[in-house]
């Protein structure tokens, strides 16, 4: 079972790279309207990447992905692990496989 602190833990810092990588690719003021228009809280993005995911590509269509790496990317960053790209690339398995990742070297520590 997951360690509920750690869940949180990963939750603040997830959204936290959203809110980065998004400032950093299309500004402040475009993230905010950009907030504006999805469908998605940004605190509900952890609970369900998949629906932002779908947000996005909406709005941006293929460029959602260049966005959406950004945001992993980020995310390893701000947790201390090494990015690796995948080729089958599906932005909810990647969350959740750097989740399980952050998981599992919680329990090991």
């Amino acid at each position: 079972m997951p360690n509920l602190k750690t869940t949180i833990y990963f939750d603040k810092v997830f959204t936290d790279a959203i809110n980065d990588a998004l400032n950093s690719i299309l500004g402040e003021s475009v993230a905010k309207a950009l907030f504006y228009h999805l469908n998605v809280k940004l605190e509900e993005i952890p609970e369900n990447p998949s629906r932002f995911a779908v947000e996005l590509e909406n709005i941006f269509g293929e460029g959602a992905s260049l966005i959406e790496r950004s945001i992993i990317k980020n995310l390893c960053l701000k947790l201390g692990l090494e990015y690796q790209a995948i080729n089958e690339f599906d932005f909810a398995d990647h969350i959740e496989h750097i989740k399980k990742q952050i998981l599992k070297l919680e329990r090991s520590g």
